[in-house]
């Protein structure tokens, strides 16, 4: 699979890390070019056994990308899925916003619309699957939290899409979880919420992220 991650801030490199650990070539790009050179090089040398490429935005939006990680605030997640060349159309497009920044896009434990949901209305061409959005970047970096591996929630209404990303988070060494359809990223987008409210609560680091511990 050709991977594409747009946004080379801490969760953009955390993510194009472990698409790599699972073996994916993974395109990398930012509005700073010198940024996503520098992102690229840091994560590809220890991130075999794929790799992470920098490139620009029309490559890390071609046609041959099947799947594309927006890393980016959802603010800036609706404007380029808004683009008068609508440039996410047909394409699987993972989405690890919370927007706890946006109070016009805040997340309500009530049942409010999530930003994923918000997102695949202003892009109805695409499939959209929530990902990555419930541990901290360093977390999801590292892969593991005293040893526990990180686990990783995923919703779509496009169950083949939700699938693969399940399987590409399981090669990266983390666990991934069916969450079901799109709607359910109103709850993960509440947990991530929590997070931080707990992290503010508690002085916490960003050393954190939620696990699920079942008893099979």
């Amino acid at each position: 699979m050709r991977c594409s991650v747009i946004g080379a801030g801490a969760m953009g490199r955390a993510v194009a890390r472990r698409l790599a650990l699972a073996g994916e070539t993974v395109l990398l790009t930012d509005r700073d070019t010198a940024k996503a050179w520098r992102a690229a090089a840091e994560v590809s040398a220890e991130a075999a056994p794929g790799i992470v490429l920098p490139a620009d935005l029309s490559a890390a939006l071609d046609a041959n990308v099947d799947m594309t990680v927006l890393a980016l605030a959802h603010r800036d997640c609706l404007a380029l899925a808004l683009s008068a060349d609508r440039p996410l159309a047909g394409k699987v497009v993972v989405d690890v916003a919370n927007s706890l920044e946006d109070q016009e896009f805040g997340i309500s434990p009530s049942g409010g619309v999530s930003a994923a949901e918000r997102l695949a209305a202003a892009a109805p061409e695409s499939i959209v699957v929530k990902a990555f959005n419930t541990a901290f970047a360093p977390v999801l970096y590292a892969g593991e939290l005293d040893g526990i591996p990180v686990d990783v929630f995923v919703a779509s209404d496009d169950d083949d899409a939700k699938l693969a990303v399940i399987e590409l988070v399981n090669r990266s060494g983390l666990r991934g979880f069916d969450m079901g359809r799109l709607r359910n990223a109103r709850g993960l987008e509440s947990l991530a919420a929590l997070s931080h409210e707990l992290r503010d609560r508690l002085g916490l680091t960003v050393q954190a992220g939620f696990t699920f511990l079942p008893r099979w």
